[in-house]
C-alpha cells in the first residue's frame, strides 16, 4: 500500500509547488468575477456626460471614486470600436445602449497601464453610454490619466450582425442547461459548495423566474447556516471551515443587498456566530461585521439612502468601520439631509475617543476631508477647467474648527519617535499627521501657526536615530534623481556595504529606459554571488517584460521572453502573454501571434507541472477569443489529465493534502487537483461562448459529478450573463 500511494503521489508532485492556496476564497466559481462579473453603473461622484467623437481624441485625470461619462451618438446596426489608453490607474469601461441596458463591461488583465479595447454593434439608433471607473481602491495609485479615442465607426458586417443574434440563441442554450441541471445541486453533499452553487443559480434566474430564485437563496442561506454551524472550535480544521463559511455569507450579503436588503441584513446578523462570546479579543470580527453591513449599506444608498443612514448609525453605535465615511459620501450625493444627520452624529461621537486609537482617527480624519466642501469637487471639461465645489453643510464651521483642534491635540499628546517600534498609536499619529499635511492652506487658516508645527511633529516622526539613515537617504535620491551615468559615479562613491543594492537600483533604472543590455552589464559588473547574479538578472528581464505587455506591445513581449532561461518561467510569463491575445487584434494577427507562442511552447499536449497547465489552459482560452475550435483541440487532453489526477487524489485524501470530503473533490481550499479543476472550469465557460454545444459534450467527459454539475453550472453562467 505504501508503494502505491508513493507512486500515485508522484503522478502529483509536479502539480504542488508553486500553486497559491486560497484558505478563504471560493475557487469552484471565483471565475465569474473575471469572465462575467455584475454588471453596475457606478454611484460615485459622476461628471456630466461629454460627446465622444471620432477624430478627437480625449484626456482626462480620474481619481478613485469619480465615474467619468461619455455619450457616442450611432445609428442602427453600427460597428463601434475605440480604446481606452491607461496611465497610471486601472479602469473598467462599462457600456450602455440608449435605453440603458447593459451591452457590456470591458476590462482587460494589463493593469494600470496600456489599452482597453471596446468594441461592439448598435442593435438601435441613439446616443449610446461609455462610463470609465476605476477599477479597485489601491492607495497606491489613487489617481491617474486616460485617452479615449475612437477607432473605428462603420457599417456593421453580416457576420458581426449574426453574432448579436447568435448571443440572444447562446443566452437561451445556457437557461436550458440550467432548467436541465438545477435540481441536481442538492445533490452535492458539501453545504458550502450547495449553497454556492444555489446562489448562483438563484442570480440567473432572478430576471425570468423571481419566485424560484427566492426558493433557491434560501436553500443557499440555510446552506449556509449549516455549514457555518459546523464550525466546531475543537476541530483540527477549525479556522479553515470559518474562514470559507464566512467567505460564502459575505457573497451572499453582497448580491441579496441590492435586491432584498432586509433579507440581506436579517442573514448576516442571525448567522453572526461569534456575538455573545466571551473572553479573547473579538474586535477584528467586529470590524468585519461593520463592514459588511456597511457594504450592503453601499449597494442601496443611492435607491434608498433612508435605509443606507439606519444602517449606517447602527454601525457606529457598535465601533469605527473603515467604510463609514464612504457612505457618508455617497449619502451626500443622494440625500444631503441624511448626510448631514450622520456627520453630526460622527463629529459627537469622536469627540469622546481618543483619537490616537487607530480605527477612531481613520474616521475622524477622512471626516475632516469630506465634511469640507473644498475637498469635495467634480472637475468640469477636460479638466483644465477649475474646480467647482459641492455645496455641503456636513459641518459647521465651528464644529469642523473644533474637530481640527482635536486631532492637533492628540498628536501633541503622541510621544512616540521615528525610533520606536511600531504600534498602533504611532500608526495613528502618523495618519492624522499626514492628512493635515494634504489639507495645509485649510488647516494653516483654521489654526494658524499649526502648519509648521505639523510640518516639525511629522520629520520626527519621518527621521531616524540610526547614524547612517542620513547617508542611505542621500546615495539613494543620487541614484533616483540623476541620470544612469551620474547614478553609477554616485554609487561607486558610496559606503562597500550600500553598492550592492545601489547598482541593482540602477540596473532596473536603465532597464525602464530601454537599456536592457546596459542593465544587464552593471549586474554582471557589480553583483559579485553568481546566485544573486542570476536571480537579479531574473527579476530584471521579468520587469522588462511586463512593461512591453502593459504597454501593449506583444512583438516586444515575446522578444523578451526569449531571453528567459528557465523554462517554468517561460511558462508562467507565456500564460500572461496568451491573455493579451485576441483582445481588439483581427483573427489572422492573433493566429499568427498564437503560432509564434505554440512554436516556443513546444509541441506537448499534456501538462508537466502547474506552470505548463496554466499555459495549455491559456492557449485554449485564446483560440476561444478568437473563434477557433483548436481551443478544444488543446483542453481535451489536459481534461483526460485532470481524470486521472482525480482518481490518483482519492488514494492520496489526507496524505499531505485533503483532496476529498463526503466522496466529492474540495474545489475551494486550494488543493492541487481542485484548483486545476477549477482552472478546467473556467476555460470551459470561456469555450461554450464560441460552441456552446461541444463544450457540452466535452464536459460530459469529466468523471467526477460535482466537477462536471460545477462545469455546467459556469457555462450556463457565462452563457446568461448580459
Amino acid at each position: 500500500m505504501i508503494r502505491k500511494i508513493a507512486a500515485l503521489r508522484r503522478k502529483l508532485q509536479n502539480f504542488n509547488g508553486g500553486l497559491p492556496m486560497h484558505p478563504s476564497v471560493m475557487v469552484l466559481f471565483a471565475f465569474v468575477i473575471f469572465v462575467c462579473p455584475s454588471f453596475t453603473f457606478a454611484t460615485g461622484l459622476q461628471t456630466s456626460p461629454s460627446s465622444l467623437l471620432k477624430g478627437n481624441p480625449i484626456e482626462r485625470e480620474i481619481k478613485l471614486g469619480q465615474t467619468q461619462t461619455f455619450g457616442i451618438t450611432l445609428d442602427q446596426d453600427q460597428y463601434l470600436k475605440l480604446i481606452v489608453d491607461q496611465r497610471g490607474i486601472d479602469v473598467v469601461i462599462n457600456v450602455a445602449s440608449p435605453d440603458g441596458k447593459r451591452i457590456g463591461r470591458f476590462d482587460s488583465p494589463n493593469g494600470s497601464e496600456g489599452p482597453e479595447d471596446v468594441s461592439f454593434v448598435s442593435h438601435t439608433a441613439g446616443t449610446y453610454r461609455v462610463e470609465i471607473v476605476p477599477l479597485q481602491e489601491d492607495e497606491s495609485k489613487i489617481a491617474g490619466r486616460y485617452e479615449i479615442r475612437i477607432v473605428e465607426i462603420r457599417p456593421a458586417t453580416r457576420q458581426e450582425l449574426d453574432a448579436v443574434s447568435n448571443k440572444e440563441l447562446l443566452r437561451q442554450k445556457g437557461l436550458a442547461l440550467l432548467v436541465e441541471i438545477v435540481d441536481s445541486l442538492k445533490q452535492i453533499r458539501q453545504p458550502d459548495t450547495r449553497a454556492r452553487a444555489q446562489l448562483m443559480a438563484g442570480q440567473m434566474l432572478w430576471e425570468s423566474d423571481e419566485k424560484h430564485a427566492r426558493e433557491l437563496w434560501q436553500d443557499a442561506i440555510q446552506g449556509a447556516k449549516q455549514y457555518l454551524a459546523s464550525a466546531a472550535e475543537d476541530d483540527e480544521n477549525y479556522g479553515e471551515t470559518l474562514q470559507r463559511g464566512l467567505q460564502l455569507r459575505s457573497e451572499i450579503a453582497q448580491w441579496l443587498a441590492p435586491r432584498d436588503p432586509e433579507m440581506a441584513l436579517s442573514f448576516i446578523r442571525s448567522t453572526n456566530i461569534m456575538s455573545g462570546t466571551s473572553g479573547g479579543d473579538n474586535s477584528g470580527f467586529l470590524n468585519q461585521e461593520l463592514q459588511l453591513e456597511l457594504a450592503i449599506a453601499n449597494q442601496i444608498v443611492a435607491k434608498d439612502p433612508k435605509q443606507a443612514l439606519q444602517i449606517a448609525e447602527n454601525s457606529l453605535k457598535r465601533g469605527y468601520a473603515y467604510n463609514l465615511i464612504n457612505i457618508l459620501f455617497q449619502l451626500n450625493q443622494s440625500d444631503p439631509g441624511s448626510a448631514a444627520k450622520l456627520a453630526e452624529e460622527i463629529f459627537t461621537k469622536v469627540q469622546n475617543e481618543n483619537l490616537l486609537n487607530q480605527d477612531v482617527s481613520n474616521v475622524a480624519v477622512n471626516l475632516l476631508r469630506t465634511a469640507n466642501p473644498q475637498w469635495m469637487h467634480r472637475r468640469q471639461g477636460d479638466g483644465a477647467k477649475p474646480e467647482v465645489a459641492v455645496d455641503s453643510t456636513l459641518l459647521s464651521d465651528q464644529e469642523y474648527r473644533d474637530l481640527l483642534q482635536k486631532l492637533l491635540s492628540a498628536v501633541r499628546s503622541n510621544s512616540v519617535s521615528a525610533s520606536a517600534p511600531y504600534s498602533q498609536q504611532r500608526n495613528a499619529a502618523q495618519n492624522i499627521l499626514n492628512s493635515l499635511t494634504s489639507m495645509q492652506p485649510i488647516v494653516e487658516r483654521l489654526a494658524p501657526g499649526s502648519s509648521a508645527e505639523v510640518a516639525k511633529r511629522t520629520s520626527l516622526l519621518a527621521v531616524s536615530n540610526d547614524p547612517s539613515s542620513g547617508i542611505r537617504q542621500k546615495f539613494a535620491e543620487a541614484v533616483g534623481n540623476g541620470s544612469v551615468d551620474e547614478a553609477l559615479v554616485a554609487a561607486g562613491k558610496a559606503p562597500e556595504d550600500m553598492r550592492e543594492q545601489l547598482f541593482r537600483q540602477i540596473a532596473e533604472k536603465a532597464s525602464a529606459a530601454g537599456n536592457d543590455d546596459l542593465a544587464i552589464q552593471i549586474l554582471t559588473d557589480h553583483v559579485p554571488n553568481p546566485v544573486q547574479r542570476q536571480d537579479a538578472i531574473r527579476n530584471l528581464r521579468t520587469s522588462a517584460f511586463y512593461r512591453a505587455l502593459q504597454k501593449g506591445n506583444i512583438e516586444d513581449a515575446f522578444g523578451k521572453l526569449a531571453q528567459m532561461h528557465s523554462s517554468s518561467q517561460r511558462a508562467q510569463l507565456l500564460a500572461e502573454l496568451l491573455s493579451r491575445i485576441g483582445n481588439g487584434q483581427s483573427k489572422e494577427t492573433a493566429l499568427r501571434l498564437l503560432e509564434t507562442a505554440r512554436a516556443m511552447f513546444g509541441a506537448s499536449t499534456r501538462a508537466e507541472d502547474q506552470a505548463q497547465m496554466n499555459t495549455l489552459l491559456a492557449f485554449s482560452a485564446a483560440f476561444a477569443r478568437i473563434g477557433s475550435d483548436r481551443g478544444f483541440e488543446v483542453i481535451q487532453p489536459l481534461l483526460d489529465q485532470l481524470n486521472e489526477m482525480s482518481a490518483a487524489a482519492v488514494a492520496l485524501n489526507g496524505f499531505g493534502q485533503k483532496y476529498y470530503q463526503d466522496g466529492e473533490l474540495i474545489l475551494q481550499n486550494g488543493n492541487t487537483v481542485g484548483n486545476v479543476a477549477s482552472q478546467l472550469i473556467s476555460t470551459i465557460a470561456q469555450l461554450a461562448t464560441f460552441d456552446f454545444d461541444r463544450a457540452k459534450k466535452t464536459v460530459a467527459g469529466i468523471q467526477q459529478p460535482e466537477v462536471r454539475l460545477a462545469a455546467f453550472l459556469a457555462m450556463a453562467q457565462v452563457a446568461t450573463a448580459k
